[in-house]
């Protein structure tokens, strides 16, 4: 029997309001911050698109004293920044769908480890969302979360419970930063735990749950890349065809 750590099952729970109302509360800033984070990503890449097209296309000055642009010059510039974008969304995507089938792999990895073990199925059902609510007979909602199966680890003076990824969906529901830094930090603490009771064969639970965090972090940085090729893109096809406004717009003003 394992001695350094065991499992909890997940499954569908009851919760008192106040919980949805915080779950909910929280979700609404994540949602606040990404839009945010996003809308920072887009605006720096339309200020360095900006710039590069104002260094790069010649503006020549008519026997009136008008500026002229050619649009030939900003069509070829754009399409550089477009293939260049084009080529980072290609390449993260690759990058973003490796991360998914390690993902999978380590799962069923760490599955078939318990089910040797005698513990029975933990995997998360993905048609099912973190947070629901239901109308009872009294008119009153009723709120309900799905929990995920945790894996509780034993220490030298403490016990230290992580929640085990399984789906996709997960990448967005769990505290994943947290949880993978928790995991590095307490690391040296549970190899002497398992070195003092021979156990050591536990520490690659711990290693692969680590391995699944890293690729759900992997996963999502590589989707913020994405989203830089696809502002770059974006913002070469305004440049390409509008520069001539913008130009006037922003000298004229």
């Amino acid at each position: 029997m394992t001695e350094s750590y065991y499992i909890i099952q997940g499954g569908l729970f009851s919760q008192p309001d106040q919980n949805a109302f915080t779950y909910y509360r929280r979700q609404i800033w994540l949602r606040i911050k990404k839009i945010f984070i996003y809308s920072i990503i887009f605006l720096i890449s339309c200020i360095v698109t900006g710039n590069i097209f104002l260094n790069c296309i010649s503006v020549k000055v008519s026997a009136e004293g008008t500026s002229i642009i050619n649009l030939n010059e900003c069509i070829s510039l754009g399409s550089i920044f477009a293939t260049f974008g084009s080529a980072v969304i290609s390449f993260l995507s690759l990058t973003s769908a490796h991360q998914i089938s390690e993902f999978q792999e380590k799962v069923d990895v760490l599955a078939g480890e318990f089910t040797k073990q005698g513990i029975p199925n933990w995997k998360r059902w993905g048609f099912l969302p973190r947070f629901s609510r239901k109308r009872s007979n009294n008119g009153k909602y009723q709120y309900f979360i799905l929990r995920n199966a945790i894996l509780a680890f034993e220490l030298k003076n403490e016990e230290m419970k992580i929640q085990i990824p399984s789906v996709e969906q997960d990448f967005k529901d769990l505290p994943v930063s947290s949880s993978y830094y928790k995991l590095c930090g307490k690391r040296k603490s549970y190899l002497k735990y398992v070195q003092e009771n021979n156990c050591l064969g536990d520490l690659a639970i711990w290693d692969c749950l680590v391995s699944l965090y890293r690729n759900i972090i992997l996963y999502k940085l590589s989707q913020v890349g994405v989203w830089i090729g696809t502002s770059f893109i974006i913002n070469s096809i305004i440049y390409a065809f509008f520069y001539t406004k913008i130009y006037y717009m922003i000298w004229t003003c």
